[in-house]
This record gives C-alpha cells, structure tokens and sequence, in this order.
C-alpha cells in the first residue's frame, strides 16, 4: 500500500485520471476552434505542467506574477488572469522581457504603470463582469472597455491582446441547466462585445474560463480561448455542481485515523482545515459536505463510501460520519482516503503531492518557504 511509507496527511495525485481529464478539455478546444489555455492556479505544478504539455497543451494562464515567474522557464506563453499589482513591477517587467507576457487590467491607474514602466512587449486583457460581480469593467460599459484597449493601442510595444471573462457563478449552482443559463448570459454577452469592438479592435482575443461552462456547454460561438483551470483533478464540488463524474476526481487525501465514536458513527482523521481549506458543499439532499471519504486501494482510492461524509473541520481534525458496516471497516492506526471539497485550495495548502507509484510530485508551494 502506498501508506505503508506515509505518516502524516499526503495528497495524491492520480496521474492517468489528469491526463484523461486534460486529453477530454483538449479535444473539446479543438472541435470548437478555441486555444485552450488552462488556468495553472489548480495544480501549480512544473510536472503537473508537463504532463498537459505531452497531452497538447503550450498556453498558460496563472493567478500571480510569482506564479508566472515559477512556470516562465518552461511556458514562454503567460497569460497572468489578475488584475495588474503595480507593487510587483519589477517582476513584471522581469517576465516581460524573457516571456510573451500578458497582464490584465480593469482600471487606468494599473495600465499608466505599464505604459510607463514596463517597454518591453505585453499583452494587455482588459477584464470583463458579465454576471459574476468579483472584478471587472461591467460589460455593458462598453466605452470603458473601448477607452483602455484604445490606451493600449496606442503604445508603440504593447499589444491589446483582448477582453477576459470568468463566469465564476457558475460554481453557485447545481445541475446543467442552471451553468447552462448562465454560459448562455455569458456568450450573449461575448457576442454584443465582438460585435462593439471587432470594428476598431479586430484582432481582438475573447477568453472564457470557467471549469463549469467548459465541462458541460457545447456552444463557444465567438470565444476564441477557453481558460477552466478545476478541470485537471475536479473534486467533490464540481461533482455536485455536474461537471465531473467521481471517477475523474484525480486527487486525494490520504489521512490517518487517530479516533473513533461509535455513539455517533465518527471517525477522527489527522486532516482538517489546514489541509484542506473549509469549503465546503452541498450534496443533491442538501447536505452540507466538506469531503467525501473514500477507502484507499493498492492501485490508489475506491468510489466514494455511501453514506460517508466529511462533517466538520477545525484546524488539524476532520470528522467523518460513516453507516455503521463501513465504520466497523475502517481501524485506528489505518487510514482513510478523503475526495477534497476544492481541489485547488487542497493543492495550494498541501504543497506537494504523491504519485501513485510512490513519487513525489512538486509544488510552487515548497519554492515559498
């Protein structure tokens, strides 16, 4: 058993289900014409990277400029999806002088800093709201959106690269037809966009990218790029969201059982928030859950325990409650496996990961420290 080396919380990784969900997100970017460029802030990793590299992939997106300044050295084409931190300049400007780097704004005061500060060639995006409220221009200010592309056209090295969307309340959800009516709100939106800006901007690129809308939708008309990011490993969430089907979830938390309640069917595990984040989720009879638990196998992990759940976190335990066949199962001193809630707060917590066949697999989590 890979546990027989382990002794603490470990996260593993099942490379054959990423590359299968990578392979699926590939042809899919390919059958409707669109660059794929995964969203790296989901596994972090230059070997997770490789493998989406062997399966098609040569764009990336990542969430900072440190991330980006990990990734550079073997990803020279670098889309940072966050809205420019004029504190990091020298790091952009670093990037931007060895990568094709693209930076993305939403307001004057970040894009006077690259014009200014920053020479070499940058890609500008301007960030676009179609629905989710956390960042960016309304989508109905079009004159906003048309002002700083026309801002960036007008530097000699830098190039308005496009308009970049993230449909990110499609997470809110359950079901296809409710990330479907909210794609549909986001295309419609792609499309009056295309239709005021192609005019004067016509090389414009229009980029989407939730792990949702890219799992389920089958209608891209006007995007050119699509950025999910979940979609390397998928989790719990998106399980009950419709995105993946359990099978494909390609991490889990091997954790060690230090207790037992049979007066309420819990199992203590050594994992809790700090391991895996408190996100949690609802499963289809509206049960909040904050992981499912899952026994650990020669070959990796089984389906789900029915019944099973993680119910409550705190900082190093989590509470399991298993019906009582699958709880006389599991021993103290044995182990357990555990499907995360949000594999990429998981990822970024743990820092590391464990191939099946015993190897461990890096993380920019250990390049902090």
């Amino acid at each position: 058993m890979i546990t027989d080396s382990l002794t603490v919380p470990t996260l593993l990784v099942d490379e054959e289900r990423c590359r299968a969900n990578v392979g699926r997100m590939v042809a899919k970017a390919e059958q409707h014409g669109l660059r794929l460029r995964p969203h790296f802030k989901t596994h972090q990793s230059l070997t997770v990277g490789r493998w989406l590299r062997e399966e098609g992939v040569s764009h990336a997106t990542v969430s900072s400029l440190r991330m980006a300044k990990y990734f550079a050295p073997e990803w020279p084409d670098i889309t940072v999806a966050f809205p420019f931190n004029i504190h990091e300049l020298e790091t952009a400007k670093s990037l931007a002088d060895t990568n094709k780097l693209g930076l993305t704004v939403e307001n004057e005061v970040a894009l006077r800093v690259i014009e200014k500060k920053i020479a070499d060639p940058v890609r500008v995006w301007v960030k676009v709201d179609t629905g989710y409220h956390r960042t960016g221009v309304p989508a109905s200010d079009i004159a906003r959106i048309k002002s700083l592309l026309q801002r960036v056209a007008e530097h000699p090295h830098h190039i308005p690269a496009g308009v970049l969307i993230h449909a990110g309340h499609t997470y809110d959800v359950h079901g296809v037809s409710a990330v479907a009516q909210i794609h549909a709100e986001t295309m419609a939106a792609v499309a009056t966009l295309r239709e005021a800006l192609l005019p004067d901007f016509p090389d414009l690129d229009f980029s989407i990218g939730d792990t949702p809308s890219c799992s389920l939708m089958d209608n891209f008309e006007g995007a050119t790029e699509i950025r999910p990011g979940n979609f390397v490993f998928y989790d719990v969430m998106q399980h009950f969201i419709g995105s993946n089907a359990l099978e494909d979830i390609a991490v889990c938390m091997a954790s060690p059982v230090v207790a037992k309640h049979p007066e309420r069917n819990h199992v203590v595990v050594y994992g809790g928030g700090v391991h895996f984040s408190k996100d949690a989720t609802q499963d289809l009879l509206g049960n909040k859950v904050l992981g499912l638990p899952v026994l650990l196998t020669e070959d990796g992990w089984g389906a789900p325990i029915p019944e099973g759940r993680v119910v409550k976190l705190s900082q190093e335990h989590g509470i399991i409650y298993l019906p009582d066949a699958a709880f006389e199962q599991v021993k103290i001193g044995g182990w357990l496996g555990v499907l995360p809630v949000h594999s990429c707060l998981t990822a970024d917590l743990m820092g590391s990961y464990l191939s099946l066949d015993g190897k461990l697999v890096d993380h920019l989590m250990a390049h902090r420290r």
